[in-house]
This record gives C-alpha cells, sequence and structure tokens, in this order.
C-alpha cells in the first residue's frame, strides 16, 4: 500500500507544475473575458447555441454556471444552454494539457465536443421553437455573471496578476488533492484486483459504458471530470465514454440550474436529453471508431 501512495503522489507531482501554469492562463482569459463573451451571446439570436457550445469548451465550469443562472432568468433559449452544458468539459482539459502523452488530443477532444453541443442545441430550440411565445430580452449592462470571481465591469478593468495567481494557486492545489486521492484508489483497485476486473466494472467494450460515464458525468462537481479523465489516461474508459461523461459533467451549472426552483419539469427534460444526446455521442464515437488517439 505504500508503494502504491508513493507512485500516485510522484505521478501527480509530475504534473503539478504545468497544472498550475495552465490554471494561471485560464483565470486571465475568465478575469479578461468573460463578461464580454456572455453578452455577445445573449446577441447572437438563432446562432446562439453556436455561441454557447465555443463559451461552454473554456475549461472548468464558469460558463455553464454563468449559462443557468441567465437561462433561469429567461436570457438563454434551452438550446443554447444545452449547447454550453454538453461542450463543458470542467476540469478535463487542464489536466488532459498536464500530462504530456495526452495534450496532443486535447483540440481533438474540444472540436468533438463543439460539433456535439452546436447540433444537440440547435435541434432542441428547433423542436421547442412551437413553444416559444417571446424573443429573449437583451440584459442590461449591471447583469452578474457567477463565474467564480466578480466579473461586472471586470473587462473594464486592468489585470489582477496577484488576485490571478492566488485563484490559480488555490485553485491547483485543490484539483491536486483529487487527483492524488483518485490516483492512489485506481491504483490500489488494479493492484488488487487486476486490471482486467477493473475492465469487467466499468463495462469496457460494451454498450453499457457509455451509459455509466454519463451517469458519473453528472455528478454536480469537479471530482466527476477528474475521475473520468483518470479513468481515461488509466485505460479503463473509451474516448467516446469520456466523451459522453464528459457531457452530462456541467458541473456547478447543474446545482444553479435546480436552485432556482423554476421549470422543475422542464429541466429534467432537458438533462435527459443531454443524457440521451451523451450516451448516442458516446456509441457513435466507439462503434465506428470516428476519432483516434
Amino acid at each position: 500500500m505504500a508503494e502504491v501512495l508513493l507512485e500516485s503522489l510522484i505521478d501527480s507531482l509530475k504534473i503539478l507544475p504545468l497544472l498550475f501554469v495552465t490554471y494561471v492562463v485560464i483565470q486571465a482569459i475568465e478575469h479578461r473575458s468573460a463578461l464580454k463573451f456572455n453578452r455577445y451571446l445573449l446577441r447572437m439570436g438563432r446562432l446562439a447555441p453556436l455561441g454557447g457550445a465555443l463559451l461552454g469548451a473554456v475549461p472548468q465550469c464558469g460558463f455553464s454556471a454563468a449559462g443557468a443562472t441567465l437561462y433561469n432568468g429567461g436570457l438563454l433559449s434551452a438550446g443554447t444552454l444545452a449547447a454550453i452544458f454538453i461542450s463543458t468539459s470542467d476540469e478535463a482539459i487542464p489536466i488532459l494539457l498536464s500530462m504530456p502523452e495526452y495534450a496532443g488530443m486535447v483540440f481533438q477532444l474540444i472540436a468533438v465536443k463543439i460539433e456535439i453541443a452546436v447540433i444537440a442545441g440547435i435541434i432542441l430550440d428547433f423542436l421547442l421553437s412551437p413553444f416559444s411565445k417571446k424573443k429573449t430580452p437583451l440584459p442590461n449592462r449591471d447583469v452578474i455573471l457567477p463565474t467564480g470571481i466578480e466579473l461586472a465591469h471586470r473587462h473594464e478593468e486592468k489585470i489582477d496578476v496577484k488576485s490571478i495567481l492566488k485563484s490559480a494557486f488555490w485553485h491547483t492545489l485543490n484539483i491536486f488533492a483529487y487527483i492524488l486521492v483518485l490516483s492512489a484508489l485506481l491504483n490500489a483497485a488494479v493492484t488488487n484486483l487486476g486490471e482486467h476486473a477493473i475492465a469487467g466494472l466499468l463495462m469496457k467494450h460494451t454498450v453499457f459504458q457509455p451509459l455509466l460515464t454519463s451517469l458519473i458525468g453528472f455528478i454536480p462537481n469537479c471530482a466527476a471530470s477528474v475521475l473520468l479523465t483518470e479513468l481515461f489516461a488509466a485505460g479503463s474508459i473509451s474516448f467516446g465514454s469520456l466523451i459522453a461523461g464528459l457531457c452530462t459533467g456541467a458541473g456547478v451549472g447543474i446545482l444553479i440550474l435546480f436552485k432556482a426552483k423554476k421549470k422543475i419539469k422542464l429541466n429534467l427534460l432537458l438533462m435527459a436529453y443531454i443524457f440521451i444526446i451523451s450516451i448516442a455521442a458516446g456509441l457513435l464515437i466507439d462503434y465506428f471508431h470516428l476519432f483516434t488517439i
């Protein structure tokens, strides 16, 4: 057991520097551009699902939280929110970028998820268009968006380097802890049960694995995306199953969506729609080998 913990610690420490650098870049982008991007999104009309998919592709779940808030306020369509949720990958992208052997697949993963999100969002808006009675209003200038930091007028201010570094530092430590714990658990499971037993538990090479990972993705916490990424890096789940799990993994955006306690039935139908799309995407990718890593 001591060897397993030591190996997990060493592996986790190897990615720590790159993980921190990645989060610094992400925090800087969020600091300067998040509010501006959200305002552009609100003005895209029928192309909003495309904008939502591009916005959601930005790492972490900040934009999914912002999208859920705008949707609860009647400012976004269901299709746009679905596109944001589906394209969101939470912590998966920073973790993959910190792993040299998987960094090259990040752009492919993002492109696949954006494509799925745009198609799903446009289809949902088309299906719901007969029931839409009013146009989405434009927000006033002082709308506040919950992307983890105060964003109002932030794009007009100078970059606060100290704040960015501090936020990135603590976020890195938080995710590092998740990675270390999950890595240790996975290594211990492989050591005691064997790779074949783990593959069996995760229903590897079956049509049920995308369903399982899609359910994992619904966990409204960054631990879900960390777990899915670690399982993929360990070879325990397929690329299609990773995509399926990350398509449902909108992080805290799901909590904010239901926190308002509005349109509960419609929200449940929205989650069911995303669930079906995620499973279908995972199955198609694996069955037809549409993408190779």
